[in-house]
Formats: C-alpha cells, structure tokens, sequence
C-alpha cells in the first residue's frame, strides 16, 4: 500500500525552539541540529504516530504538495532516516 514514517522514540528524544532544534540519541549521547522544517515534522510524526510522505508534506505546507515540495520533504525524511530519527514502515 505504502510507506509511513514513524519516529524513533526509543532511541532519539528531540526539542524543538523556533529556529531548529536538537535531536538527542540516548543510545550514544550524540546530538544532531535539524532544520525547523525537520523539528516541525518530528512534531507531526510525533503527534499523529506515523504518517506517509504526502500527508507529512500537506501537513507542514498547510495545502497540498507539488511534486518539488515533495522530493524536498523525501529528501528530509531520507536523511533523518539515516540518522535513525525516522523509520519506515509498510502499512
């Protein structure tokens, strides 16, 4: 059906201000800055539990995405991705 992304909150704690944030892996104590996009997607993985790439996008843009909007947002999820902030998961 498709992919959803869910935080990682076993592992990684964030906190968000208005120009970023941190993400705090408690695994190895290592700490990222994000983005205040990515710290404003963390909040809505975080309060919706998990969530497809499309909806993510319309969800911070408040309307719905175009097709460069959304190679952003994959981009961004793809990343924290790596770091294992954000898993994929199939429905």
């Amino acid at each position: 059906m498709g992919e959803r992304y869910v935080l990682n909150t076993a592992r990684f704690a964030y906190r968000r201000w208005a120009d970023g944030g941190v993400v705090h892996d408690v695994a190895d104590a290592s700490v990222y800055q994000i983005t205040p996009v990515a710290a404003e997607a963390l909040d809505c993985l975080s309060d919706a539990g998990a969530l497809p790439a499309h909806e993510l996008a319309h969800r911070l843009l408040g309307e719905p995405p175009e097709d460069t909007d959304l190679v952003l947002i994959d981009g961004m999820l793809q990343h924290l991705c790596d770091l294992g902030v954000v898993r994929r998961e199939s429905r």
